[in-house]
């Protein structure tokens, strides 16, 4: 069972369904995509940094992951969208040499990524990737469940998840309905209540995408475009940008002052677009489900009773091997914390669940240890251990 019913969720139920599972995906809402997955269209690229820290490198084999699993439906017209490009707006003659020397720095192939020079007002100089581009979320969650081992229930909060032992089973329970599974895979956004319920310190950060109506833009982008927002060509009769931050706003209404934000971040980099009146947008509020590393959270779920008491009532300051194996919970995953890029990153936890519940691991030592690295930076205790490993837990209190 997979518990949420976005892009999280979907990925996660579409790759246990081709690995032959039979899969049920409940959700709150009657219909799938109705949280943050629900924005009509989303950037798909790269993270470069200087240094390529573990964020860029994450990101990096997420993309690729996402491209595995996505490009075939796109191109057959199964999901809307566009992978053949997008252009990183750079607004200063340093941040293109900036950029220039990054590209000379990382080992990623020039067939990804080159860095271009302004041609117009409205063409900004940016880094252009070309194995990147824009998708719309809701067709990539209908195509993603869209398989016959794959159920969806709408309309279930799911308010419980108890383990029995003698049957090795989930007992899910959800008003007066209970249902069962062999495993269950934790998907559900920013505002679960399992996220309290089993210590995921996800943290809701309110969005607004705007929508302009297609006829009231004078002429197109020639693709989409990756900025202080992002942009891209219209889904559905309406051009997309976005997306406002607006911490700790929990508002669900759209407002003005956002779609007069986005219309500042467009403005900037395309000046000369004659933008319609922000009064006359449309648009749509989300809350990214966000961690305090800026990274998610993917993985076996550890028993929070068994680290308080193997780890974090213990001294920091011992050798590693004096310390106990971590514990988990039976047959409990997590594919969680996604926040603004998980078009980039929800396949590589749908493949990583799969193999961890499949007992799958890579053949070659240094694709297994980079492998390690990656678990390590998004596992679902982090955030429990780290302050402990530091000796700067103070009454037990973690974020």
């Amino acid at each position: 069972m997979v518990i949420g019913a976005g892009l999280a969720g979907s990925a996660v139920a579409q790759v246990m369904a081709q690995a032959g599972w039979l899969v049920t995906v409940v959700d709150q809402a009657e219909q799938p995509a109705q949280a943050a997955s629900g924005n009509l269209a989303g950037l798909v690229h790269p993270l470069l940094t200087a240094d390529w820290n573990i964020r860029s490198q994450f990101y990096w084999q997420g993309l690729q992951a996402t491209w595995r699993w996505v490009a075939d439906w796109v191109e057959q017209g199964q999901v809307i969208g566009d992978l053949s490009g997008l252009r990183q707006a750079l607004l200063s003659d340093e941040d293109l040499q900036i950029s220039t020397k990054w590209l000379t720095q990382l080992d990623i192939p020039r067939e990804w990524v080159r860095v271009e020079a302004a041609s117009s007002a409205n063409q900004p100089a940016g880094l252009v990737y070309r194995q990147a581009g824009w998708l719309s979320p809701p067709s990539l969650v209908q195509r993603a469940l869209d398989h016959p081992s794959i159920r969806f229930q709408g309309g279930l909060e799911v308010e419980a998840l108890v383990w029995h032992a003698s049957s090795q089973q989930w007992h899910i329970r959800s008003g007066a309905t209970t249902l069962n599974a062999d495993a269950v895979v934790i998907a559900t956004g920013a505002l679960s209540r399992l996220n309290q319920a089993w210590q995921l310190p996800i943290r809701p950060l309110k969005g607004q995408v705007s929508y302009m109506n297609q006829q009231d833009c004078p002429y197109p982008l020639t693709g989409a475009m990756a900025h202080q927002g992002y942009t891209t060509p219209p889904v559905n009769g309406y051009w997309v940008t976005g997306a406002t931050f607006e911490a700790p706003d929990v508002s669900q209404t759209t407002s003005l002052a956002s779609h007069q934000s986005n219309a500042e971040k467009l403005a900037a980099v395309i000046p000369d677009w004659g933008l319609p009146a922000a009064s006359l947008w449309q648009g749509r509020v989300g809350f990214r489900p966000t961690t305090a590393d800026h990274l998610p959270i993917i993985g076996a779920l550890p028993d929070a009773d068994w680290v308080e008491k193997a780890y974090l009532s213990q001294p920091h300051n011992k050798a590693l091997f004096q310390y106990p194996a971590q514990r988990y919970h039976p047959a409990l995953w997590v594919s969680q914390g996604h926040g603004a890029r998980g078009l980039m990153s929800v396949w590589w936890a749908a493949e990583r669940i799969r193999d961890q519940i499949l007992g799958v691991s890579s053949a070659a030592a240094d694709a297994e240890s980079e492998m390690n690295r990656l678990d390590a930076a998004v596992h679902p205790g982090r955030f429990r251990l780290r302050p402990w490993r530091k000796g700067q837990l103070s009454g037990h209190t973690l974020c």
